[in-house]
Order: C-alpha cells, then sequence, then structure tokens
C-alpha cells in the first residue's frame, strides 16, 4: 500500500518548502517555481517562519535568529491560550515586515527594469496563523477583555466536538500540535485578541505596498486582489485551529 499523500511530497517543488532543505547550506528556491521567475520563500508561521526569511533574519545584527521561539519569549504573566508568546523580535524584523520589504524591493526593481512591462505578485503573509506571536506594539493592541465571543461559540454534538472537549475536562488534551483543541471562554478572547494584532500588522504591511504603487505611479492600472487560503474555528463550537 502507498500513503495517498506521498505522491505530493516528492519532487524539487515540495522540497522547497521542506524546512530539511533550507538546513542545507546555500540551498535557494529553483525556478520556475509553479511558474513564477523569482521567488521569495517564507515557510512556517509566527515568530518561527523560515525559508528565505530566515536566511535574511540570521544576517542581520543582533543574533535575533537564536532569539524567537517559545523558549526565547518575553515573559507575559497571565496569558493562558496555547501557541501564544511574546516575542523578542523587533516589528522590524517580523516574517510580515520582510515580506511587505521584499514586496517594495521587487516594485522599485521592476519600476528600474522596465515599466512598460505587465507585472504579477504574490504577496502571501503567512500570519494570521498559530502560533499567535504578534510583535512590539502589536501584541497588546486589543485587550482580551474587551473581546466578545463569537456568536457560534459553544459546545457543539458531533463526535470530533465531544471528544475534544472531553480531552480538555479530562486533562488530556494536546494542544501544541497542527490538530483543533478545546478551549475555554478565556483562552478564546486571548487568541482572538493575538489574532487581531497579526492582522494589524498585515493592514500596515499592505498598506506600504500600496503607497509605494502610488509613489511608483502604478496604483491607478494596478489590480490589487486581497484574498485568503482557508479560516479558523477561532472558537466556533469552543475550537482553535481547523480540521
Amino acid at each position: 500500500p502507498v500513503e495517498a499523500q506521498s505522491p505530493n511530497r516528492r519532487g524539487q517543488q515540495y522540497l522547497n518548502e521542506d524546512p530539511r532543505s533550507w538546513a542545507e547550506p546555500g540551498f535557494s528556491t529553483e525556478t520556475p517555481y509553479y511558474g513564477f521567475e523569482k521567488v521569495t520563500m517564507v515557510t512556517g508561521h509566527g515568530d518561527e517562519a523560515g525559508g528565505d526569511y530566515e536566511q535574511w533574519l540570521k544576517a542581520q545584527p543582533g543574533d535575533w535568529n537564536m532569539r524567537r521561539g517559545e523558549p526565547n519569549a518575553i515573559p507575559v504573566p497571565g496569558i493562558v491560550t496555547p501557541q501564544a508568546w511574546r516575542t523578542q523580535l523587533p516589528e522590524a524584523l517580523y516574517p510580515s515586515a520582510y515580506i511587505g520589504g521584499e514586496t517594495v524591493d521587487y516594485l522599485q526593481a521592476h519600476t528600474v527594469k522596465d515599466t512598460n512591462q505587465p507585472f504579477f505578485i504574490q504577496c502571501s503573509f503567512p500570519d494570521p496563523h498559530h502560533p499567535f506571536t504578534p510583535p512590539g506594539r502589536y501584541w497588546d493592541m486589543y485587550d482580551p477583555d474587551e473581546i466578545a465571543l463569537p456568536s457560534g461559540f459553544g459546545r457543539g454534538d458531533t463526535h470530533l466536538d465531544n471528544y475534544l472537549h472531553e480531552a480538555l475536562e479530562q486533562g488530556r488534551a494536546q494542544r501544541s500540535t497542527q490538530m483543533p483543541y478545546a478551549v475555554n471562554e478565556r483562552e478564546v478572547r486571548e487568541a482572538i485578541a493575538l489574532t487581531y494584532g497579526m492582522i494589524a500588522l498585515i493592514d500596515d504591511q499592505v498598506g506600504v505596498v500600496m503607497a509605494e504603487l502610488e509613489r511608483l505611479g502604478l496604483v491607478e492600472d494596478t489590480l490589487v486582489i486581497f484574498t485568503s487560503d482557508h479560516g479558523d474555528y477561532m472558537g466556533d463550537r469552543g475550537l482553535m485551529l481547523k480540521g
């Protein structure tokens, strides 16, 4: 028997997104990559993102690459929601800011090269996503006490709902993985507040990109599409994540 996902876990395009590939010195994304001629790869989420971003971060003064992740988090008493920590990374070095900056750099290079040629940019932010690690002022930009519970908060009646809530009640919940887990009211409010912080940072970076389009005289003939890949329970049925 062959695992159903195995055919999709082979080949260069998959390896481009594999953290093990980026652990090899000098690794870079092989192009064309799904049709893209230039690729700046950011893998993972939160302050633990990898790929080209990690290589860039290692080159910044301050040894910031070794100061991220939950073990290096800034202590914040009272935070109880799973997979949340206050990152040491400053706003300017966080993945979302890096992606905004790379997009601006591409626009500037394109303008210098040939403004008459059309361009397509996929500016993809890993956030908002767990782990919940908005940097700097975005961490406490929203107060959990002022966050309303989702209208769908509460225990559902499916087998999944029952299993996850029973696991929480019995103290056997696994809440540090990629799989959905049950949460209480306080945890939901904190997760939503931190998610809003991540969204606010992305909003600011979209503003940076839009301002550069306008400065370069490209805003009037550039089609901007804002979309996302999927949602999150985010407290609906008392659950987090997806699946």
